[in-house]
């Protein structure tokens, strides 16, 4: 995936990133993600993740800074920086604040003013990708790239008391370390709550735990109380989760 740059589609960003509206990763309603490259890391290759909704750009952090502080952090992306002015909030002083060819395209199709940014290490490719495109040479590849995603789950679960939340093949991409080892690491952790914490609005539909299951079961059936319903981007829903790791079950 080749890396945006300073010329005729570039754009710098709070005076350290290069974005292009031409390199957008991933988006959806909810969020929308950039490439870029980092100018204080020799141009290293980020992803700029501007989210509409403060309650995930929090649920993101949070699960971030949960991740940080574990010795073994290896299983999720990492966040180059979040803690901004304004609580991560992109205001119409940084969108003025852009420079370069694109502004006028970034500021017109994107609309970044008033959404909440993360800035993530960036993977050179998700798993749904890989596996649609790529033809593994022995089975013994894929049998590694499963206990990636299943250590990394486990990960979550036990040692950050965290559920994932939004668990899928877009939602893992790949990493290379300086000695060429592969990892494949979770992103997307806007959905994410830690165990016994509300859980908010955004929820997979494709693949979750089974305690978030049950609780989106009873909602679309109509057996909830309406404080479980999806709330405003501000205030996740009074609904908490007890996801129990799989040993004490």
């Amino acid at each position: 995936m080749p890396s945006p740059g300073a010329g005729r589609n570039g754009v710098e960003f709070l005076e350290r990133y290069t974005i292009s509206p031409d390199q957008i990763l991933y988006q959806t309603a909810t969020s929308i993600v950039l490439a870029g490259t980092d100018k204080r890391s020799d141009h290293a290759p980020v992803a700029l993740k501007f989210m509409r909704s403060k309650a995930d750009y929090l649920a993101e952090t949070k699960s971030a800074a949960r991740n940080a502080s574990h010795a073994s952090c290896s299983n999720i992306i990492a966040v180059v920086e979040s803690e901004r002015v304004n609580g991560g909030l992109i205001t119409q002083k940084d969108v003025d604040a852009l420079t370069g060819s694109a502004v006028e395209r970034i500021c017109s199709d994107l609309n970044l003013c008033g959404t909440y940014l993360v800035i993530l290490e960036r993977g050179s490719v998700d798993l749904l990708h890989e596996i649609s495109h790529k033809v593994y040479a022995h089975h013994s590849e894929l049998i590694e790239v499963a206990k990636d995603v299943a250590s990394t789950l486990q990960y979550m679960n036990e040692a950050m008391l965290t559920a994932h939340g939004d668990v899928k093949l877009r939602n893992f991409v790949k990493t290379h370390s300086m000695d060429g080892t592969i990892r494949w690491k979770a992103i997307d952790l806007d959905g994410s709550a830690r165990h016994g914490d509300p859980i908010g609005a955004k929820l997979s539909t494709a693949c979750c735990p089974p305690e978030m299951a049950r609780l989106r079961y009873k909602y679309l059936y109509g057996d909830c109380t309406d404080s479980a319903r999806p709330a405003s981007d501000e205030v996740r829903p009074a609904v908490s989760i007890s996801c129990v790791p799989p040993s004490m079950r």
